[in-house]
């Protein structure tokens, strides 16, 4: 029997997974402008991220979620342009946009692990 019979053989090796094949975890998305994560672009989206960039209040659930200007960092300014937006007619926040779900299609260090559908 040589080395190359011994070692493979005819044998077949069966892998079984939890989850079917192509069913793994979902991309995260999101509703740009959403920072309280409640799947809707209010003022208590501005209000939740001021609390937590000035006040030490609770992390956002999607950081790029509460990127209302998809500018790569949570600042101020994301919350005057969400009110802007809200009350003066400013325009909307660039893709996924507050009012539809999806990935965020730019490159930044924000992370997201919410599903939004």
């Amino acid at each position: 029997m040589s080395a190359a019979a011994s070692a493979c053989g005819d044998h077949y090796v069966i892998f079984r997974t939890v989850d079917p094949v192509g069913s793994g975890p979902a991309a995260a998305s999101f509703k740009r402008g959403d920072a309280d994560g409640d799947r809707s672009v209010d003022l208590t989206d501005a209000v939740y991220l001021l609390s937590y960039l000035f006040l030490g209040g609770p992390r956002l659930p999607c950081d790029d979620a509460g990127d209302f200007d998809d500018s790569g960092s949570l600042e101020l300014t994301d919350a005057v342009v969400s009110l802007a937006y809200l009350f003066l007619g400013g325009p909307p926040s660039p893709a996924p946009g507050p009012h539809d779900c999806g990935p965020d299609a730019t490159g930044d260090p924000l992370t997201c692990n919410t599903v939004c559908q």
